[in-house]
């Protein structure tokens, strides 16, 4: 049996696509997510690898994590393209949200050319250990997104309420939305076409999404170095 999450994702999609087949225009397919998401905030290549992530009414944006959060992570690696590496558009919604009736959804359309990805430190230092155990030991803080890695190239963005969101199509996206960075060829530039066009590209790029993990997750790999006393004895 489905379950009530799944139940309602296929309601929306469902939903989504008998929308456009009654406008006439193309729909945007929904997209939950909990480890990749668009951002909106647009920042500067390189500058939210490291920070997290809060939604907002505008979406999901990046910003200054709590404090300590920082000893996790070793030097950043950067990963390059030659072209354009990936292009998607769609509706995103948080996954654990998903049954939300009031979530604040993201229409987007997307290219990337290029990421950078935290690594994470082999083993923690002592220093690093006086860091995180207050970060880990949190309730409040276990739920917090950290950027893993930072996608850079160019999109198209609106954010709105989830139950209006099964009437946007690509037109929608394209009259109401924000534009970051400076895509060309992108779908929303001809949202008459049926079909997303080939060969979309940026003249200029921003941090348009990311990966993200919580707190919790990245505790998890260091649990036996943070809180010793806390491991299960096994019977010999």
């Amino acid at each position: 049996m489905l379950g009530t999450h799944h139940r309602l994702s296929l309601l929306l999609a469902a939903t989504l696509a008998l929308g456009s087949a009654c406008g006439g225009a193309a729909s945007l397919t929904l997209r939950p997510n909990d480890a990749t998401l668009p951002i909106v905030n647009g920042e500067d290549p390189g500058q939210a690898l490291g920070q997290c992530v809060r939604f907002t009414e505008n979406g999901p944006v990046t910003t200054p994590c709590p404090l300590g959060v920082e000893a996790f992570f070793g030097k950043p690696v950067t990963h390059e393209m030659s072209k354009p590496g990936a292009y998607t558009h769609g509706v995103y919604t948080w996954g654990h949200g998903v049954h939300r009736a009031d979530e604040t959804v993201v229409a987007y359309e997307i290219v990337t050319y290029s990421s950078r990805a935290m690594t994470w430190k082999k083993k923690l230092k002592g220093k690093d250990l006086a860091k995180l155990r207050p970060v880990c030991g949190s309730d409040d803080l276990k739920q917090v997104l950290l950027v893993v890695r930072a996608f850079d190239g160019c999109s198209k963005v609106l954010a709105g309420d989830r139950r209006a969101a099964w009437r946007w199509t690509v037109e929608n996206l394209a009259h109401e939305g924000a534009t970051i960075g400076q895509p060309e060829r992108f779908w929303s530039q001809e949202p008459d076409l049926d079909e997303a066009p080939g060969g979309a590209s940026c003249k200029t790029q921003r941090v348009v999404q990311v990966e993200v993990v919580p707190v919790e997750r990245a505790c998890e790999r260091y649990r036996t170095a943070l809180f010793p006393d806390q491991q299960i004895a096994t019977t010999p």
